[in-house]
């Protein structure tokens, strides 16, 4: 697992408005996991369920909706 990376990410969404609307625009979620690679970040979506069980400031993200919809049961 690469929790390092998925707080990494988290982070960029956090100062990168055009990049959290880029990857925002998209509903699929493997394929914002693909974008997130392919913009130099590896992680997994099972990376981000497992950051969400373990991080509570990155929990409570999930009433921002920031890391809520990348829940696969979520849409």
């Amino acid at each position: 697992m690469s929790l390092d990376q998925a707080k990494a990410v988290i982070n960029h969404l956090r100062t990168d408005n055009v990049f959290k609307e880029k990857l925002m625009a998209i509903h699929d979620v493997s394929k914002r996991i693909q974008l997130i690679n392919e913009s130099g970040f590896h992680c997994t979506i099972e990376d981000f369920n497992h950051l969400i069980k373990i991080d509570v400031e990155i929990a409570d993200l999930k009433c921002d909706k920031m890391v809520y919809s990348w829940l696969p049961t979520k849409k």
